[in-house]
């Protein structure tokens, strides 16, 4: 019996120590993009996401709970504008402020989930040929103490890319539905 033990703790260490290993050689970017090119006007576009009340049709958390609760800021586009949320635990909850915005241009907004450390994100809308092409981004925040976000930010990069970028894409596919 002493022989299995020891061969289960050198299995948990050699397990452990990969873990550790495997997370310094992952990429430790801070920011995560979806772009992606959409069938209506800057400006529709621009509304659609600028109006946080427009996000119930279009954001795809608000498929896997349509029950969730909802509140908004007495204004609910531009500057100062934010709504939380409280819903089941595929959403959770949290709240998402406009920082600033220019109209047709760029909306940059504050992301806070839960007890995670608030994240940046934006979009950015260009004009092309077949409508906009609207970037959607999130800065990932890494954890505060130096040592574990030497190699838990690793993780963390590849979670969001993996999960949010499917999300994102849902969202703006969306939008690309709701234009006219």
């Amino acid at each position: 019996m002493g022989s299995l033990w020891k061969t289960s703790l050198s299995l948990f260490a050699l397990f452990i120590l990969a873990f550790i290993v495997v997370g310094f050689l992952l990429p430790r970017e801070n920011n995560f993009h979806v772009t992606k090119s959409v069938q209506c006007s800057q400006d529709r576009a621009f509304t659609m996401i600028n109006e946080l009340k427009n996000w119930e049709t279009w954001s795809p958390w608000q498929e896997y709970d349509p029950n969730m609760k909802l509140n908004y800021s007495k204004i609910s586009s531009g500057k100062d504008a934010w709504y939380t949320w409280d819903g089941n635990m595929d959403v959770g909850k949290g709240k998402l402020t406009i920082l600033d915005c220019k109209v047709n241009e760029k909306i940059n907004m504050v992301l806070n989930y839960g007890d995670e450390r608030p994240a940046n994100c934006s979009f950015t809308l260009k004009p092309v040929a077949e409508g906009t092409k609207i970037t959607w981004s999130m800065d990932i925040h890494g954890s505060e103490s130096a040592i574990f976000s030497k190699f838990l930010n690793g993780y963390k990069y590849v979670m969001m890319k993996h999960f949010l970028g499917k999300y994102f894409n849902r969202g703006l596919d969306n939008i690309n539905k709701s234009c006219p």
